[in-house]
């Protein structure tokens, strides 16, 4: 008696050697398949997280006055993303509500105050804007972190003023209102 699997165990009574042995292969099989299943599960997961990125920042608006500051977030892949208890814990402070779906090649905003953005930007659909978060974002640049809800990173941005950087914020033209740059994702 070996044990080796070319030469399984001797079993008593009216299992045969070969029934064992298909069996014993066919436990290793669901194992095997089982790791990858939940490995697979894994890197879908982390490949999702990947594909959402901080795409634009308005961090200083033309109208000083007005809360219409907000983090754009892009979904570049061609699923849906599930966000819910995802949260910027650095530059701004906002955690996504259960259910909060990221369409796929979709966007959405986190603004500091919702009703502002409509009434400054009245073609905005109310579904892709998010808010009121708290914090605001510093004019002269700092560091914004999105998080997965289990606390891994899914995308981070440390902008500011000066090269390479644009200086961002200051209106285009005194007649044109909300015409205020911001930062977007170029590649």
């Amino acid at each position: 008696m070996s044990g080796s699997l070319s030469d399984p165990f001797e079993i008593p009574g009216k299992v045969s050697k070969t029934m064992f042995k298909t069996e014993h292969n066919m436990n290793r099989f669901a194992l095997v398949l089982s790791a990858l299943i939940v490995l697979g599960g894994w890197l879908c997961c982390d490949t999702c997280s990947a594909e959402i990125v901080i795409n634009e920042i308005h961090s200083d608006p033309d109208v000083k006055t007005e809360r219409v500051e907000f983090v754009e977030l892009h979904n570049t892949s061609g699923q849906a993303v599930d966000l819910s208890g995802w949260f910027f814990r650095e530059g701004i402070l906002y955690a996504f509500d259960e259910g909060v779906i990221l369409p796929a090649n979709g966007y959405i905003i986190v603004c500091q105050s919702p009703s502002d953005i409509f009434a400054k930007w009245n073609s905005v659909p109310e579904h892709v804007v998010f808010g009121p978060c708290d914090g605001k974002l510093d004019n002269e640049g700092e560091r914004i972190v999105l998080f997965r809800d289990d606390g891994e990173v899914v995308d981070e941005v440390d902008y500011q003023l000066g090269f390479p950087w644009p200086t961002v914020g200051d209106p285009m033209s005194e007649d044109l209102p909300g015409t205020g740059y911001s930062m977007q994702l170029v590649n």
